[in-house]
């Protein structure tokens, strides 16, 4: 009996793990058909009863990604992302899904990760030569203001195609099937994106949108769509809708993209319709846009020879009475292209092309850009910035017949049955551009210089790009013609050497300058240094700077700084190619001391600026001397000391500490200032509190906790002057007590 039980318990444990190996299998065949709904349900299942592995792990975040469900891939992959067997592909997608939640910081870590892994590619050189990007992204000039378009469904719509010379509309909805995604392109499931028609109303809302043509439509899914200028052409997606049925999809090959073109009746009936010659059943072609003189057509194919997993297309085109010409399609390249994806490419009047890109740098997930157009071809790609673009999906970006509105899609909105279209309004030109290109050559014999490296920079002195010289010593910038801008060229072996560039009102829009920049020789190394007073800015002289090599953990330099506060240390030439990993000390009497850590690689002669590591600003110790401003500290949330200090305030006091102890014999007072919402008394106790709860915190951790004193001030001395009586002259608001609730540390003698 009990050998009977046993068999029938093994026979029943064999029976559940074959059931998870053919789950496996099965959501496995359909992950590598694309089939990502059908598979992302059977990991869910798997990892639900605890058997999903790692590496199977990955592919059900990477199915949950290509389904548009970012925050839950986000979720799965976080869990493994570390795992040895994570591919960069991997490592890419969860650096877009933490965009999606606006973690930049985290993301940015992971981009590095990334950067090591594929150094050669285009996402990895952008985000190393502007690792500012988001800062300069977000004071970009605003262009546009953006209005909900109110036809938008519970599916996913985007489109809002201008017919020519009407006010007919076409977009493409999934109003019918609303939990349907089109972020993938590879995404493979019960498709339903329709052609959809309606008229433009007042401000820029789309009314009465009606399906087109239902029978022309039947068996098939639609995309993007063009027109030609006098509205006799037009170019269309479209692929054979997918079963869903789930064996009969895994029997199949999955139907490819197309692009169709056809004839437009008087009566707005398309008839003729035939496949373009650059079609195949090997891979997809689709998002047609033609260019403002109709002479060459630009579309998106996933084919293999290309950049990235989707990428831009040009292929020159005749239109006639008679038919179209094709002709040799080709690449855009690696200005327009990146290892990501291009999609949904639209012309201006001008030429200039607007396509929305995940590779390009952005705020997250697609964002759409402008490549800008001359008679050298597209020279640059600029972010259109907000509000067009926000951490989620931004695509489909077309301009209407008027010039100055259009509309695009976005699933900013958080609904999770799909996108929202949005119509927009030029507020600002964009064609203000011009380039900048410089020749860098050996001053003293004349030849090209490879390898040099060009560095721009804003009105602020902050990087906004940088671009290494080829063999014939070329570098260019696209700059806007209404802002100032400066430029430093470096080279191993030469000076440095810093371009002003010419006056605003002699560069015409979209214009070229060239300007030579010869480069002096220069066989020396030198540290650089030049300290000043933070109080008033004036130049330190007789300051102490001791040099400690972590690596050897040993000083081994000890300078003084002259009347100028500079100091030029010469370096031995055999340091070329090294890396100095320096903590530099400043001493000064009657000043604070300053400590920071210097990491530079040193790939050319010339001087290694340390300031621009460190601003190397000394404060002057005087009785009674706040330090929040002067050292730069963030505001203590003073609402959440009685509790676990939060990590933006543990920074705060661990800076703090390291004050204390590079400082021996200065004494610090850490007062708390309270409102008086509670009343005096009581805010003079709360204060007193949690100034002697901060101080405990700092002493637990300073080298001389007698250094550290304490002091609670209630509601005396507040920052901004009002009396909590309701019948005051000028009683407290909310805003006020939280300006005057506030950490204040100050020096004591």
């Amino acid at each position: 009996m009990i050998k009977s039980a046993a068999l029938i318990l093994f026979l029943f444990l064999l029976q559940a793990t074959w059931g998870q190996v053919k789950g496996l299998k099965l959501a496995d065949q359909f992950y590598e058909k694309h089939l990502f709904i059908q598979a992302e349900k059977r990991f869910a299942k798997i990892h639900a009863n605890g058997e999903l592995d790692e590496i199977n792990q990955l592919k059900w975040g990477n199915a949950l990604f290509q389904m548009g469900d970012y925050d839950k891939a986000e979720e799965v992959l976080s869990e493994v992302i570390s795992h040895p067997g994570a591919s960069p592909e991997d490592i890419m997608r969860y650096v877009h899904c933490l965009k999606r939640k606006e973690l930049y910081t985290k993301a940015d870590r992971w981009m590095k990760v990334y950067a090591k892994l594929r150094r050669t590619d285009v996402r990895t050189k952008s985000y190393t030569n502007n690792p500012n990007y988001l800062y300069n992204l977000l004071k970009q000039d605003k262009y546009f203001e953006i209005f909900e378009v109110k036809a938008s469904s519970r599916g996913a719509d985007f489109g809002g195609v201008t017919y020519p010379g009407s006010f007919d509309v076409f977009l493409l909805s999934s109003r019918r099937h609303p939990t349907v995604k089109t972020h993938s392109w590879h995404l493979s499931q019960n498709a339903a994106y329709k052609l959809f028609k309606a008229k433009q109303g007042p401000k820029y809302q789309l009314v009465s949108p009606r399906i087109f043509n239902k029978k022309f439509q039947k068996g098939f899914e639609f995309g993007p769509l063009c027109f030609s200028k006098d509205g006799t052409w037009v170019f269309y997606t479209k692929r054979k809708k997918i079963s869903w049925r789930s064996q009969l999809a895994l029997s199949n090959k999955i139907p490819r993209w197309k692009i169709y073109v056809a004839r437009v009746l008087p009566g707005g009936a398309w008839a003729g319709e035939r496949e373009l010659g650059i079609c195949s059943d090997d891979y997809s072609v689709g998002h047609p846009a033609l260019s403002p003189n109709e002479d060459f057509l630009i579309y998106v194919s996933d084919q293999e020879s290309g950049v990235g997993e989707t990428d831009l297309y040009q292929m020159p085109i005749e239109l006639s009475e008679t038919g179209i010409i094709e002709g040799e399609s080709k690449n855009l390249g690696r200005l327009l292209n990146t290892e990501g994806n291009e999609q949904f490419p639209w012309f201006d009047e001008y030429g200039n092309l607007y396509f929305s890109s995940d590779g390009h740098q952005g705020f997250g997930g697609f964002d759409v850009f402008i490549a800008f157009q001359s008679s050298f071809g597209f020279q640059s790609v600029m972010n259109l910035g907000k509000p067009i673009n926000s951490a989620f999906n931004d695509y489909g970006f077309v301009w209407s017949g008027d010039g100055y509105s259009g509309q695009f899609a976005s699933d900013r909105s958080g609904k999770r049955t799909g996108d929202d279209l949005y119509s927009f309004e030029l507020i600002k030109s964009l064609d203000r551009h011009f380039f900048f290109e410089g020749a860098v050559t050996d001053l003293d014999r004349g030849f090209e210089i490879p390898n040099a490296v060009a560095v721009l920079y804003d009105e602020f002195d902050l990087e906004i790009g940088r671009d290494t010289t080829e063999k014939d010593g070329m570098f260019q910038f696209s700059v806007e013609t209404q802002r100032p801008y400066t430029a430093k060229v470096r080279a191993k072996g030469y000076h440095d050497t810093t371009i002003v560039f010419p006056p605003l009102d002699q560069v015409p829009p979209m214009g070229r300058c060239e300007e030579q920049v010869p480069l002096k020789i220069n066989p020396e190394l030198h540290l650089a240094f030049e300290i000043t007073e933070k109080q008033d800015g004036e130049p330190l002289g007789e300051v102490l700077v001791h040099i400690i090599d972590l690596r050897l953990g040993q000083e081994v330099y000890l300078m003084r700084s002259n009347e100028e506060g500079i100091i030029r240390k010469k370096l031995p030439r055999s340091f070329l190619d090294t890396c100095l990993d320096f903590q530099v000390v400043l001493e000064k009497a009657g000043y604070l001391a300053q400590t920071f850590n210097f990491y530079h690689c040193i790939d050319s002669y010339g001087d290694i600026y340390v300031n621009d590591y460190d601003p190397m600003k000394m404060i002057r110790i005087e009785n009674g001397v706040e330090l929040q401003e002067l050292m730069d500290w963030p505001k203590i949330d003073v609402n959440k000391i009685d509790r676990e200090p939060t990590e933006e305030t543990k920074k705060v006091l661990l800076k703090i500490v390291d004050l204390a102890n590079a400082n021996p014999g200065m004494k610090l007072e850490i007062g708390v200032y309270e409102s008086c919402e509670n009343g005096t008394i009581q805010a003079e106790r709360m204060s007193e509190r949690k100034a002697k709860y901060l101080a405990d915190w700092v002493k637990g951790r300073a080298y001389s906790p007698g250094q550290i004193r304490s002091k609670g001030y209630g509601f005396t001395d507040p920052k901004v002057k009002c009396t909590c009586s309701p019948s005051a002259i000028v009683p407290c608001s909310e805003a006020m007590n939280e300006e005057n609730r506030r950490v204040v540390v100050k020096i004591i003698m």
